[in-house]
């Protein structure tokens, strides 16, 4: 059994019978927890400092008028390896609603796909052509 699995069904039992003692009542508390790995993606960190952070940060300013948002995502994305297995710089920006991606019923926003789909261009031509002077 996975070690974190084990320690987590001793707790479990353990502090299963203490709440019984406090309320008295008497159950069976043999439960037993299994772990599956079902993918294992190493998280990423781009800084802030590459070239095309810099050009998406920059593009997201100029199409909607506002500072980007640095935050995390849940899930995973190719660019978990193309980060991790060859330390490539990635950008995980999109439409929608960070939670929403691989539901049942996933959706975006139509005037947010829009918006996306120029910041992914500006976001391509300006680290290409990264000019100070067109900034």
């Amino acid at each position: 059994m996975h070690i974190l699995a084990n320690e987590i069904q001793k707790q479990t039992r353990k502090d299963y019978e203490a709440y019984d003692r406090l309320i008295d009542v008497d159950r069976n508390r043999d439960l037993q927890v299994d772990l599956a790995i079902l993918t294992d993606r190493p998280c990423t960190l781009t800084d802030r400092g590459e070239p095309v952070i810099q050009a998406a940060d920059w593009a997201t300013r100029k199409i909607t008028k506002r500072k980007p948002q640095y935050a995390g995502v849940p899930g995973a994305t190719d660019g978990t390896f193309l980060w991790a297995l060859k330390n490539i710089p990635i950008v995980t920006m999109g439409a929608g609603d960070r939670y929403v991606p691989h539901q049942v019923d996933e959706w975006v926003d139509l005037d947010q796909l829009v918006e996306t789909a120029k910041i992914y261009a500006l976001t391509a031509l300006h680290y290409l052509n990264p000019d100070p002077a067109e900034r």
